[in-house]
This record gives C-alpha cells, structure tokens and sequence, in this order.
C-alpha cells in the first residue's frame, strides 16, 4: 500500500475526515503500522460505519454496544444507499465474524450467569441485528444457534 496515501488519510482522519483511511486502507494494513489513533464516535456518520464495518475497523472499539452502534448505523447505510459488491461480501464477513465471536462466548458463559446473560438485553440485540435486520447472515445464525442446542 502506498505509503503517502496512509499518511494523507491519518491526517484527515485526524481532522475528523474519516471516509479516506476507512474506505481505502483496511484495519490490518493500519494496525501493522502501529500508529495510535482513536476515532471521536459522535463524528461517525452511517457512511463510515458501514466502511468501519466492511474494512476490520471494528476492533478499535471495545465496547460492544459501540461496536453493534457501529454495525446498525453501517447496515441502515448498506441497505439504503448501497456500498460495493466486494466491500459488501467483506461487511457481511466481518458483521458475522464479531457476532459470532459474542454468541458463542455468551453460549458458553449462561452456566456462569454474567449480568449480560442475566439480563439479556445486549446479546439479544445482536440476535436481533443479525436475525432479522441482516437477513443474509439469518442461516448462519440458524446454524450456529443449532450447534449449540
């Protein structure tokens, strides 16, 4: 990857033009350059959520209300407004991907009665993202929910 073309679009990103790094560099291109950098959430419009989403940027958030924020407001602009066909295939592998990652850790964590699982309310809105306002990952979700049935 073009080194300029990295550093224009951290200069911009550190101005709060995030669309360069997060549609033309991916996630692990930037963590290999092991440059700190955090994003100002309230600046994340539905556009670069769904480039946040389809480039691996998800990881830089920890937080995974943050996380399924980003992935709603990504998946309204994605089914709205439309992004590339491959950029589309990497959002749906990423979006499964984090979900997965949450289902299967909450799954094996109900004997341990976490207050996540207790209340329910945060695992089910991604059961609710993923079932229903993803319908591509649905069978997926139908299978990963069967493995452990």
């Amino acid at each position: 990857m073009d080194t300029i073309k990295i550093k224009k679009a951290l200069v911009k990103a550190q101005m709060g033009d995030y669309a360069p790094m997060v549609k033309d560099i991916p996630y692990t291109t930037f963590k290999q350059l092991h440059i700190p950098f955090q994003f100002n959430f309230k600046q994340i419009d539905e556009e670069i959520a769904a480039y946040i989403v389809a480039n691996g940027y998800l990881d830089m958030f920890p937080s995974q209300m943050n996380q399924l924020n980003l992935l709603q407001k990504g998946n309204h602009f994605r089914m709205e407004i439309g992004i590339s066909s491959d950029m589309d295939d990497q959002f749906l592998a990423n979006a499964w991907t984090k979900y997965e990652i949450i289902k299967r850790a909450d799954l094996a964590n109900t004997a341990k009665e976490s207050m996540i699982s207790r209340t329910g309310s945060q695992v089910s809105m991604w059961d609710k993202l993923i079932g229903q306002d993803i319908p591509e990952l649905k069978t997926q979700q139908e299978a990963l929910l069967a493995e452990f049935s």
